[in-house]
């Protein structure tokens, strides 16, 4: 096996299964992000991604954990690993010089909600060259936020 360092959004795409987290790392190969294989494993550094140097991880533990090694070596101990829960717990374990710091959840939907009552909806946004000024498709927000169902 050998690593291998990937340059492109389709490259890690491809590399992960299309894998969601390590996408999202990937942020369009922007400057500065660097992203590397190893078997099936497959790591992404992205600087300053949601406000901190994120290190995201999939693959086998086995594999991920050297692979981590060497993307913390050439990425700087500023990144912070993440990944799916049970596959970090394992990567710690096998790994002493890491620890725990926090736990993440990362969510993923392939369809919106129906929309809560009384929620602002489609039928709410202004259309195109509407009197308020608003742009196509844009609507105001009026809603607060709040906890997903």
């Amino acid at each position: 096996m050998r690593l291998s360092p990937l340059v492109s959004e389709a490259e890690v795409a491809a590399a992960s299964g299309d894998d969601d987290l390590v996408v999202w790392a990937a942020q369009g190969m922007r400057p500065g992000v660097r992203a590397w294989a190893y078997g099936e494993a497959v790591a992404v550094a992205s600087p300053a991604a949601a406000r901190r140097d994120r290190l995201a991880v999939t693959g086998e533990p086995a594999q991920v954990v050297p692979l981590l090694r060497h993307a913390l070596a050439e990425a700087g101990p500023s990144f912070r690993p993440l990944g799916e829960a049970a596959l970090m717990e394992e990567v710690v374990r096998a790994a002493p010089e890491l620890e725990p710091v926090g736990h993440f959840t990362w969510m993923v939907t392939e369809k919106l909600a129906p929309p809560r009552a009384g929620a602002p909806g489609l039928a709410d946004r202004a259309p195109e060259g509407a009197p308020d000024g608003s742009s196509a498709g844009a609507r105001p927000v009026t809603a607060e936020a709040a906890w997903l169902e």
